[in-house]
């Protein structure tokens, strides 16, 4: 028996005890509707009208979510090019027919072949947000996609995507995108988006007189600002910047370590591999903040001087430093 001889008995097989009441319950009015739609889905597949077949799921599904129902859906979304639904809904499946009592594993093994033979098929779409702004919500065809996965490649049907962008004060922003090729990543930025009913700026005109320059001479900067001063408290506070944004790093590291530990699946995969990736960004921007700080620090002691204002600097110098390493 081929492949798709023993796929067609599996799904007949699900069709005759998907509804079947537990321990002899009754049904209720829902889901005696819901097998009364299940089984027209069924004889809607095998004729191959799948357009209809899917939204008799749907509507099955509403009324009764269980492995079988929604592993039909799965595969009615297949045999439509829906790969993306798919895979999500197929997932569903595995984890309805999950350990337990009642545990499907013919549900369960169905559902992992079909998502490993789904993965390679995949489209995927990836929105960067280049200038993140408080209260921005992005869309994909009407669904919001969550902040966490700005930049992250995530699975789409194939067929063409309204991208949409809007926030408090900015003009919304919308974008059509076709994404077609099996295993590809298409990749849209949203650009900075506009504040809403501001005016573009206007050209000066002709007859303006145009901007004279003053010639202005130049100031000379104290002796006591040397170069060697001037670029050893340009290092520190560069250092002193680097070490914020690693304490900043590794705070959100850790935030979203503690999120992955109560995610399941890939989800828990994703959440853990962008902690490490935060914890890694950290750990370079402490080690280069403690470098330049301390050159810094060196340079400014160094300096030829010896007035009270260097050794006050200096010594602030070494409090941020220390300070920076007990953190």
């Amino acid at each position: 028996m081929g492949r798709m001889t023993r796929s067609s008995a599996l799904f007949a097989s699900l069709a005759a005890v998907v509804f079947v009441a537990v321990e002899g319950r009754a049904q209720s009015v829902g889901e005696a509707r819901a097998e009364e739609l299940f089984r027209e889905a069924r004889v809607l597949m095998e004729s191959g009208n799948f357009e209809r077949a899917c939204k008799v799921l749907e509507r099955t599904r509403r009324l009764h979510e269980g492995a079988g129902v929604l592993l039909n859906l799965a595969d009615c979304y297949e045999k439509l090019g829906r790969t993306a639904s798919a895979h999500a809904v197929f997932a569903e499946a595995e984890v309805a027919a999950g350990p337990g009592r009642f545990a499907r594993p013919e549900v369960i093994s169905e559902a992992r072949r079909r998502l490993a033979a789904l993965e390679p098929q995949l489209c995927r779409l990836a929105i960067r947000v280049t200038v993140p702004i408080d209260g921005l919500v992005v869309k994909v065809g009407g669904q919001r996609v969550p902040r966490r996965s700005w930049g992250t490649a995530i699975a789409v049907d194939p067929g063409v995507h309204t991208i949409e962008a809007e926030g408090p004060d900015v003009a919304p922003w919308t974008r059509k995108v076709r994404v077609r090729e099996p295993g590809r990543t298409v990749h849209v930025d949203i650009p900075a988006l506009v504040v809403a009913g501001a005016a573009p700026a206007e050209p000066p005109s002709s007859d303006a007189e145009p901007a004279r320059q003053v010639a202005r001479a130049p100031v000379s900067e104290p002796s006591y600002w040397t170069t060697q001063r001037s670029l050893g408290i340009a290092l520190t506070v560069l250092g002193a910047g680097a070490l914020a944004f690693s304490g900043a790093y590794a705070w959100s590291a850790k935030q979203q370590y503690d999120s992955a530990r109560g995610e399941d699946g890939s989800a828990r995969q994703s959440e853990s591999a962008e902690a490490v990736r935060k914890a890694q960004i950290a750990t370079g921007l402490f080690m280069a903040g403690a470098v330049s700080a301390s050159a810094g620090a060196y340079l400014w002691i160094a300096a030829p001087s010896g007035t009270a204002r260097s050794r006050t600097a200096a010594g602030a110098g070494a409090g941020a430093l220390w300070l920076a390493g007990a953190f």
